[in-house]
Protein backbone atom coordinates (compact mmCIF):
# COMPACT_ATOMS: atom_id res chain seq x y z
CA UNK A 1 0.00 0.00 0.00
CA UNK A 2 2.90 2.34 0.78
CA UNK A 3 4.28 1.82 -2.73
CA UNK A 4 1.01 2.92 -4.33
CA UNK A 5 0.96 6.03 -2.15
CA UNK A 6 4.57 6.78 -3.07
CA UNK A 7 3.83 6.57 -6.81
CA UNK A 8 0.71 8.72 -6.45
CA UNK A 9 2.73 11.32 -4.59
CA UNK A 10 5.51 11.18 -7.17
CA UNK A 11 2.97 11.55 -10.00
CA UNK A 12 1.38 14.60 -8.34
CA UNK A 13 4.83 16.14 -7.89
CA UNK A 14 5.64 15.76 -11.59
CA UNK A 15 2.23 17.09 -12.61
CA UNK A 16 2.80 20.23 -10.50
CA UNK A 17 6.31 20.60 -11.90
CA UNK A 18 5.01 20.28 -15.45
CA UNK A 19 2.32 22.92 -14.79
CA UNK A 20 4.95 25.34 -13.49
CA UNK A 21 7.20 24.74 -16.48
CA UNK A 22 4.47 24.95 -19.12
CA UNK A 23 2.17 27.63 -17.69
CA UNK A 24 3.45 30.36 -20.05
CA UNK A 25 3.79 28.14 -23.11
CA UNK A 26 1.88 29.01 -26.27
CA UNK A 27 0.21 26.29 -28.33
CA UNK A 28 3.31 25.48 -30.42
CA UNK A 29 5.55 25.32 -27.37
CA UNK A 30 3.04 23.02 -25.65
CA UNK A 31 3.01 20.68 -28.65
CA UNK A 32 6.82 20.61 -28.62
CA UNK A 33 6.75 19.91 -24.88
CA UNK A 34 4.39 16.96 -25.42
CA UNK A 35 6.68 15.59 -28.15
CA UNK A 36 9.67 16.00 -25.82
CA UNK A 37 7.90 14.11 -23.00
CA UNK A 38 6.82 11.37 -25.44
CA UNK A 39 10.40 10.93 -26.71
CA UNK A 40 11.86 10.89 -23.18
CA UNK A 41 9.42 8.21 -22.01
CA UNK A 42 9.97 6.19 -25.21
CA UNK A 43 13.76 6.44 -24.91
CA UNK A 44 13.75 5.51 -21.22
CA UNK A 45 11.70 2.43 -22.06
CA UNK A 46 14.67 1.26 -24.11
CA UNK A 47 16.41 0.69 -20.79
CA UNK A 48 14.27 -2.45 -20.39
CA UNK A 49 15.62 -3.75 -23.69
CA UNK A 50 19.20 -3.06 -22.68
CA UNK A 51 18.66 -4.63 -19.26
CA UNK A 52 17.36 -7.85 -20.84
CA UNK A 53 20.33 -7.95 -23.19
CA UNK A 54 22.77 -7.21 -20.37
CA UNK A 55 21.46 -9.97 -18.08
CA UNK A 56 21.48 -12.37 -21.05
CA UNK A 57 17.78 -13.22 -20.77
CA UNK A 58 17.21 -16.80 -21.89
CA UNK A 59 13.61 -17.61 -22.94
CA UNK A 60 14.21 -21.22 -24.05
CA UNK A 61 10.63 -22.26 -23.22
CA UNK A 62 9.22 -19.55 -25.51
CA UNK A 63 11.66 -20.61 -28.23
CA UNK A 64 10.41 -24.21 -27.93
CA UNK A 65 6.77 -23.10 -28.11
CA UNK A 66 7.43 -21.00 -31.22
CA UNK A 67 9.44 -23.81 -32.86
CA UNK A 68 6.67 -26.33 -32.11
CA UNK A 69 3.92 -24.04 -33.43
CA UNK A 70 5.82 -23.08 -36.57
CA UNK A 71 6.67 -26.74 -37.23
CA UNK A 72 2.99 -27.75 -36.88
CA UNK A 73 1.79 -24.97 -39.20
CA UNK A 74 4.45 -25.79 -41.82
CA UNK A 75 3.38 -29.44 -41.71
CA UNK A 76 -0.27 -28.38 -42.21
CA UNK A 77 0.62 -26.37 -45.33
CA UNK A 78 2.67 -29.16 -46.88
CA UNK A 79 6.25 -28.55 -45.73
CA UNK A 80 7.61 -31.66 -43.99
CA UNK A 81 9.26 -30.74 -40.70
CA UNK A 82 10.41 -32.36 -37.50
CA UNK A 83 10.33 -30.40 -34.26
CA UNK A 84 13.41 -30.89 -32.05
CA UNK A 85 13.26 -28.54 -29.04
CA UNK A 86 14.25 -25.11 -30.31
CA UNK A 87 15.09 -26.54 -33.74
CA UNK A 88 13.00 -27.29 -36.80
CA UNK A 89 14.33 -29.79 -39.33
CA UNK A 90 12.86 -28.93 -42.71
CA UNK A 91 13.05 -31.58 -45.45
CA UNK A 92 15.38 -30.44 -48.20
CA UNK A 93 16.29 -27.24 -46.37
CA UNK A 94 18.14 -28.22 -43.22
CA UNK A 95 18.06 -27.59 -39.50
CA UNK A 96 16.93 -24.17 -38.33
CA UNK A 97 17.12 -22.92 -34.77
CA UNK A 98 14.49 -20.60 -33.35
CA UNK A 99 16.77 -18.31 -31.36
CA UNK A 100 15.82 -15.63 -28.84
CA UNK A 101 15.80 -12.95 -31.52
CA UNK A 102 13.23 -14.94 -33.53
CA UNK A 103 10.60 -14.40 -30.81
CA UNK A 104 9.68 -10.81 -31.62
CA UNK A 105 10.46 -9.68 -28.06
CA UNK A 106 12.23 -6.52 -29.23
CA UNK A 107 9.17 -5.60 -31.29
CA UNK A 108 6.97 -6.16 -28.24
CA UNK A 109 9.19 -3.90 -26.12
CA UNK A 110 9.13 -1.24 -28.85
CA UNK A 111 5.31 -1.43 -29.05
CA UNK A 112 5.01 -1.33 -25.26
CA UNK A 113 7.29 1.72 -25.20
CA UNK A 114 5.14 3.50 -27.79
CA UNK A 115 2.00 2.71 -25.80
CA UNK A 116 3.45 3.79 -22.43
CA UNK A 117 4.85 6.99 -23.95
CA UNK A 118 1.40 8.00 -25.24
CA UNK A 119 0.60 10.20 -22.26
CA UNK A 120 -2.84 11.28 -23.53
CA UNK A 121 -4.24 7.77 -22.99
CA UNK A 122 -5.37 6.43 -19.60
CA UNK A 123 -3.38 3.70 -17.86
CA UNK A 124 -6.32 1.32 -18.12
CA UNK A 125 -6.29 1.69 -21.89
CA UNK A 126 -2.49 1.45 -21.96
CA UNK A 127 -2.68 -1.91 -20.17
CA UNK A 128 -5.32 -3.08 -22.66
CA UNK A 129 -3.05 -1.97 -25.50
CA UNK A 130 -0.09 -3.83 -24.03
CA UNK A 131 -2.17 -7.00 -23.54
CA UNK A 132 -3.61 -6.99 -27.08
CA UNK A 133 -0.25 -5.84 -28.43
CA UNK A 134 1.42 -8.90 -26.92
CA UNK A 135 -1.10 -11.16 -28.68
CA UNK A 136 -0.72 -9.19 -31.92
CA UNK A 137 3.10 -9.39 -31.89
CA UNK A 138 2.97 -13.12 -31.13
CA UNK A 139 0.60 -13.83 -34.04
CA UNK A 140 2.46 -11.58 -36.50
CA UNK A 141 5.74 -13.16 -35.45
CA UNK A 142 4.44 -16.70 -36.04
CA UNK A 143 3.18 -15.57 -39.47
CA UNK A 144 6.63 -14.04 -40.11
CA UNK A 145 8.43 -17.27 -39.25
CA UNK A 146 6.04 -19.49 -41.24
CA UNK A 147 6.13 -17.31 -44.37
CA UNK A 148 9.91 -16.95 -44.16
CA UNK A 149 10.46 -20.71 -44.03
CA UNK A 150 7.71 -21.46 -46.56
CA UNK A 151 8.95 -18.98 -49.18
CA UNK A 152 12.57 -19.97 -48.62
CA UNK A 153 11.90 -23.72 -48.95
CA UNK A 154 9.82 -23.19 -52.09
CA UNK A 155 12.69 -20.98 -53.37
CA UNK A 156 10.28 -18.18 -54.23
CA UNK A 157 12.48 -15.61 -52.48
CA UNK A 158 15.83 -16.17 -50.81
CA UNK A 159 15.88 -16.64 -47.04
CA UNK A 160 18.14 -13.61 -46.55
CA UNK A 161 15.88 -11.27 -48.54
CA UNK A 162 12.77 -12.43 -46.68
CA UNK A 163 14.41 -12.40 -43.26
CA UNK A 164 16.63 -9.33 -43.48
CA UNK A 165 14.62 -6.99 -45.66
CA UNK A 166 10.94 -7.85 -46.04
CA UNK A 167 10.14 -8.94 -42.50
CA UNK A 168 12.51 -6.60 -40.64
CA UNK A 169 10.76 -3.61 -42.20
CA UNK A 170 7.41 -5.37 -42.40
CA UNK A 171 7.34 -6.09 -38.67
CA UNK A 172 8.25 -2.47 -37.96
CA UNK A 173 5.35 -1.30 -40.12
CA UNK A 174 2.93 -3.72 -38.39
CA UNK A 175 4.03 -2.39 -34.98
CA UNK A 176 3.50 1.22 -36.07
CA UNK A 177 0.14 0.33 -37.63
CA UNK A 178 -1.05 -1.39 -34.43
CA UNK A 179 0.04 1.63 -32.37
CA UNK A 180 -1.72 4.06 -34.75
CA UNK A 181 -4.97 2.07 -34.65
CA UNK A 182 -4.73 1.74 -30.86
CA UNK A 183 -4.32 5.53 -30.54
CA UNK A 184 -7.36 6.12 -32.77
CA UNK A 185 -9.44 3.77 -30.60
CA UNK A 186 -8.29 4.89 -27.13
CA UNK A 187 -7.38 8.56 -27.50
CA UNK A 188 -8.83 10.31 -24.41
CA UNK A 189 -9.03 13.61 -26.31
CA UNK A 190 -11.40 12.37 -29.01
CA UNK A 191 -14.09 14.79 -30.03
CA UNK A 192 -17.50 13.22 -29.40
Amino acid sequence: MRNIYFFQKLRRYFQKLEKRITKKFNNTQMQLWNIFIFLMIFASSALILHLLIWINWNPVMLQKIDAWLVSKILNLIGINTIWIGTYIKISGFGLIEIIKDCLGWKSFIALTSLIVASNFVSWKNKLLGIFFGMIFVFIINIIRLVTTFYLATKQIISFEVIHSILWRWGLTLFILLFWYIWIKIYDNHKKV
